[in-house]
């Protein structure tokens, strides 16, 4: 998911906060597990990941209404 995360980051010019998040490294407690078992755990990370890029995306627009209000 390394090139995918890198890549969205990239698209969207917000650059992420937590290089885990980036890499999919020890992101959660016993994503070593989860992953080898379940891909839905993927899911579940990826999906964290876009919401995150969504808050990030809000703060982003925020910042640029609040300045041309002033």
């Amino acid at each position: 998911m390394l090139k995918w995360n890198r890549m969205s980051s990239d698209l969207s010019g917000i650059p992420q906060t937590d290089e885990a998040v980036l890499t999919s490294v020890d992101l959660y407690p016993g994503v070593q597990y989860c992953r080898n078992y379940s891909p839905h755990s993927l899911w579940h990370e990826e999906s964290a990941n876009g919401l995150l890029e969504l808050v990030f995306m809000a703060d982003a627009v925020n910042n640029i209404l609040a300045r041309k209000n002033n």
